[in-house]
């Protein structure tokens, strides 16, 4: 038994050691044809390529290799989940590009150069130097020359030996009496109303020969490189760009994706541009040679993570957040706005609503948030409010905040009224054509109080103008309270109608519930049936009847009274003639 035991277990062992190589063998071709879905799977030779070199357009969907050193004369597009590694030195012709959508690109341990390089500094937002090399002892004349003439407007400058002069036409002069120094700072001052570049420096030393020397060559601080990036790299929405221990050059970086840049130089290549949700990451990296004020620019929502890496330094920040036009959001049309310590500059603004309550702020290029060459942090802590005029009164939000988190709009309301008619009720119910109805109409209000609040009131079902007096009712009406307003109705033609009354708001206010009441029936009556013609017969002979009677009882009055008189002048003779007698 023990030894049938033994020759079964063996049996087994031998079944099951089939199964496991069936199942490495399946594994090992599943994970061979699985997509490459990172850049840390080993190189297939079969992919192995080279960019294009004759100014054509290739596009990747696989994944390929660039190794090696290569010239880049064309637009590479990676799309269909292509996977493009690159680990070499790469010269960039002047217009190249490297684009993703729905693509990667990994940039590892290379070297990517454009082949034309900026030789020219720009004086723009702030003073600068540059180091001027000095080969000869004694009186060196140090030229500066423009790319144009600056006219009244060219930059100061100042060896330290002799006053600022200041720059005028296409080139400016100073000089510098070495006495043993091997080069020289040059300070310069620029000038807020025009922006020069300097496209190249030359030195004359005692002997009169002459060095040139491209600005851009020379070591600087607070001056500009200029004026173009010559190549580009556009990472897709969703899209991965990695770049580790390698150095990019003169070329311009546009991030909708990740962009993850690891022990890398980024030369001559600032300002990278984060747009709408890109993410990028700045780890133990470096900056250098910036083209601009900063060297990151992010759009509002916008990743940043800048970690242990140095920028290009000075007054060049290392990121900036910028927004641009913000629509401000009000319930009052026509409303007058104003905002203030907008940006870095803390400017203001102001404007006017349109009819539906909008306006757009915006300043030119509006910083809402910094991180500055030292790792400061800064933060817009704008401040913005809004005053209304109208027939109801004058109205304020008061100053508040402008929140940036969302930087498309800003609702800033006011704490308006909030009017509606609740009721209306008459004196009577039935009334003859002509005649009058007295009606009260009860207003309440649940927001703030409102002075000179009108009425309109329309015949319900046709919206026809009601014969109202006056003709719209007025009712101060303070806040949380109804109040009641009269007026009289009347109607020209018989049968039964109902009026409708509601809020009259001013212009630029909009009531957005329900503010209008309609009133119980008023029965409107004739006089008489106008149809029946005997009917005015009778009317007419009655008040004939009626003119005759008081015409006759007129008269039996007076001849009564004439009568009366007579008597008593009768009795008067009669008295007199007895007086006499006696």
């Amino acid at each position: 038994m023990p030894a049938i035991v033994g020759l079964k277990g063996c049996a087994l062992r031998q079944h099951n050691m089939r199964r496991i190589v069936v199942i490495a063998i399946t594994l090992t071709f599943l994970i061979n044809s699985m997509p490459i879905q990172s850049g840390t799977l080993e190189e297939n030779p079969a992919h192995y390529s080279a960019p294009p070199s004759d100014g054509s357009t290739v596009t990747i969907t696989d994944v390929v290799y660039w190794n090696g050193t290569h010239v880049l004369d064309g637009n590479v597009e990676i799309s269909d989940n292509g996977f493009l590694f690159i680990n070499g030195n790469i010269t960039v012709i002047d217009g190249s590009s490297i684009s993703t959508s729905n693509g990667n690109l990994r940039i590892s341990d290379s070297n990517l150069t454009a082949s034309t390089t900026e030789q020219s500094l720009q004086v723009k937002y702030q003073d600068g130097n540059v180091e001027i090399p000095l080969l000869e002892y004694g009186n060196n004349s140090i030229t500066f020359h423009f790319a144009d003439d600056v006219g009244s407007y060219g930059p100061g400058f100042d060896t330290q030996q002799n006053p600022t002069s200041y720059a005028q036409n296409t080139s400016h002069t100073v000089y510098f009496d070495s006495s043993g120094e091997n080069s020289t700072i040059v300070n310069i001052t620029h000038n807020p109303y025009y922006i020069p570049t300097i496209t190249g420096i030359s030195v004359v030393g005692p002997s009169g020969d002459t060095n040139q020397y491209n600005p851009a060559e020379l070591t600087s601080s607070g001056l500009y490189y200029c004026c173009t990036h010559h190549w580009e790299i556009n990472v897709g929405f969703q899209d991965d760009f990695y770049l580790d221990t390698s150095t990019l050059s003169g070329v311009k970086i546009s991030v909708d994706g990740l962009m993850h840049a690891s022990q890398s130089n980024i030369d001559r290549s600032a300002p990278i541009q984060a747009n709408a949700v890109g993410n990028v990451t700045i780890s133990e990296s470096s900056f250098t040679r910036n083209l601009d004020d900063e060297d990151i620019r992010l759009e509002p929502w916008a990743y940043i993570n800048w970690e242990n890496s140095s920028g290009t330094g000075g007054f060049v920040d290392h990121w900036i957040r910028t927004v641009g036009a913000q629509q401000i959001r009000t319930n009052a049309g026509g409303s007058i706005i104003t905002a203030t310590n907008l940006g870095w500059l803390g400017l203001s603004k102001s404007g006017e609503s349109d009819d539906y309550g909008m306006w757009d702020l915006e300043i030119p290029e509006r910083i809402i948030e910094l991180e500055d060459s030292t790792g400061q942090h800064w933060q817009e802590e704008a401040k913005i409010q809004a005053t209304y005029n109208g027939a109801w009164g004058n109205f304020s939000t008061g100053i508040i905040d402008l929140d940036s988190t969302n930087h498309s709009y800003f609702h800033l309301n006011f704490s308006l009224p909030e009017l509606s008619v609740d009721s209306i009720t008459f004196d009577k119910t039935e009334q003859s054509v002509g005649s009058p109805v007295s009606a009260t109409a009860t207003v309440t209000n649940i927001g703030a109080s409102a002075e000179n609040v009108t009425l309109d009131c329309v015949l319900s079902g046709n919206s026809s103008d009601a014969r109202i007096s006056p003709a719209y009712p007025t009712v101060d009406v303070p806040s949380g309270e109804t109040v009641e307003v009269s007026f009289t109705w009347r109607e020209a033609s018989t049968g039964e109608s109902t009026l409708t009354c509601s809020i009259l708001s001013p212009n630029g206010i909009y009531l957005y519930h329900e503010d209008l009441a309609t009133s119980p029936k008023v029965e409107w009556q004739e006089l008489f049936d106008a149809s029946d013609g005997n009917t005015i017969v009778w009317v007419l002979m009655l008040s004939m009847g009626i003119g005759i009677l008081l015409a006759a009882f007129i008269a039996i009055r007076q001849m009564n009274a004439i009568d009366e008189e007579a008597d008593e002048e009768a009795d008067e003779d009669e008295k007199d003639y007895a007086e006499i007698e006696d």
